[in-house]
């Protein structure tokens, strides 16, 4: 029955719903030890990935600022000449494994 305000209710036929799809959520990658610091920085970030990675920043409106890079362990990457502000860095491994870190630049 469906009722609407004080009015007396609705009478509906019986239903039956019948999901015939995968209603399940998919295993989520891990993006444990994709590390990124300092945060703030100013003229210098260092990366973590412990895969082999592609890594490109980009600014909040998803332009490349800088990258691609390639990433396999821990690497240095210079932020001269950027403006201050927020942006993104973007990690993808060749097995389907990705991860982004927001980072502050001063």
């Amino acid at each position: 029955n469906i009722y609407f305000d004080f009015n007396p209710p609705v009478i509906t036929e019986p239903s039956v719903l019948v999901a015939e799809f995968s209603t399940g959520v998919g295993e989520v990658p891990s993006d444990r030890g994709f590390i990124v610091y300092p945060s703030p920085a100013s003229s210098d970030l260092y990366v973590e990935v412990p895969w082999r990675a592609t890594v490109r920043l980009c600014d909040v409106s998803g332009r490349k600022v800088i990258g691609p890079l390639l990433v396999n362990g821990r690497e240095r990457m210079e932020l001269n000449g950027l403006a201050r502000g927020s942006y993104l860095l973007h990690a993808t491994g060749a097995e389907g494994q990705s991860a982004t870190r927001r980072i502050s630049v001063e």
